[in-house]
Parts: structure tokens; C-alpha cells; sequence
């Protein structure tokens, strides 16, 4: 169960299905380090081994459509904001090529204005 308490999520999107291991090194991370908050994926090309894959992580949400309105270019702003309204008042972009190696809530939950 996702604890919405802590009123963080994290969202990575990917549209190359080239960079999977990237992607699952990620998710795998930030699980590890925040497992009670919401990692959203937007993974268009998820095949079944991904999506099973995905189970394990209790807080992963997989969202295998991609958006009308969202380019590869411009796609943050379409992850980002469903969540914002959803009433998260924190949603950090985390790059699919990016390992967190240590508590991003110690960083990222702080209240310092930003």
C-alpha cells in the first residue's frame, strides 16, 4: 500500500524500448530507497516480462499508454501534473538513466520553498 501521507511521487517515463535496463535500474533504486512513496512509470512499449517484473514493486503504477498531448519532448508536464492534481504536493521528474543511491525524501521532502 502506497502511503499517499507522504505526499511525494516520483515519475520517469521512457519511450525507447532500447533503454529497459536503464529504466528498471531506476525504478529498482528509488523503490529501494522510498518504497512508501508512488513511483508512476509512463512505459508505452511494457511488454508482459516488464509488466510482471513491475509487480514486485508495491509502489510502482505502470501506465502503458502514452499521452495525446505528450511528444517525447514534452511529455513531462503530462506525467507531472495528473499527480499535482490528484493532491501530491510534491512530484519529482527522475530520468530514466538515473540511480538513486540514497533517501530522495531526505532531499526532495524537505520544505525549503523550492
Amino acid at each position: 500500500m502506497i502511503v499517499k501521507d507522504n505526499k511525494i511521487a516520483f515519475v520517469l517515463s521512457e519511450d525507447r524500448p532500447d533503454f529497459e535496463l536503464g529504466v528498471r535500474l531506476a525504478i529498482a533504486s528509488i523503490s529501494f530507497h522510498a518504497p512508501d512513496n508512488l513511483i508512476r512509470c509512463h512505459i508505452p512499449w511494457a511488454n508482459n516480462d516488464f509488466q510482471r517484473w513491475c509487480d514486485q514493486f508495491k509502489n510502482v503504477e505502470l501506465i502503458m499508454e502514452k499521452s495525446k498531448e505528450a511528444n517525447s519532448w514534452n511529455c513531462k508536464p503530462h506525467a507531472m501534473i495528473p499527480l499535482l492534481e490528484a493532491g501530491f504536493e510534491k512530484v519529482v521528474w527522475i530520468d530514466s538513466d538515473i540511480l538513486v543511491t540514497n533517501d530522495p525524501i531526505a532531499v526532495f521532502g524537505k520544505n525549503n520553498g523550492n
